[in-house]
């Protein structure tokens, strides 16, 4: 079975992601980063998918390169990140090492994340490949 972290301080969207995903797949719920991190650092791959929202209390998880920390810790699947606030996508493509960028208020099912990293992935691979770097950070 797939297994999904989704990493949130807001009960609210909590409750939209375990409504949209518990049938589907293993949902496992985070505060934080800190809290994800000191969990799963050692296991990240047990993980198919990890959605992060952008903020949480007043830090701001791209301050933090969540996505590289990740990366740089073998984790080679999907890194989504959602937010109330439109990301800046050349920015998350160039400088960040998420897969896909989506908006906070919407539901979204576990097909509904597959089919958008076909149709919408953040090109982060391509951009090292450009630049003659395998696409595995170290």
């Amino acid at each position: 079975m797939v297994n999904v972290a989704v990493i949130d301080d807001e009960e609210f969207y909590i409750n939209i992601w375990k409504s949209s995903l518990e049938n589907n797949c293993n949902s496992y719920y985070f505060n934080d980063p800190d809290e994800f991190l000191d969990k799963h650092l050692d296991n990240l791959n047990f993980f198919d998918y990890i959605i992060a929202d952008v903020m949480y209390g007043s830090r701001n998880i791209l301050k933090i390169n969540f996505s590289k920390i990740l990366r740089k810790h073998k984790y080679t699947k999907d890194i989504i990140l959602y937010s109330n606030y439109k990301q800046n996508f050349i920015d998350l493509e160039n400088s960040h090492y998420y897969d896909l960028s989506l908006a906070k208020d919407n539901s979204y099912s576990l097909d509904e994340l597959k089919s958008l990293l076909i149709s919408n992935r953040i090109r982060w691979k391509e951009r090292l490949v450009k630049q003659g770097i395998k696409p595995v950070i170290n």
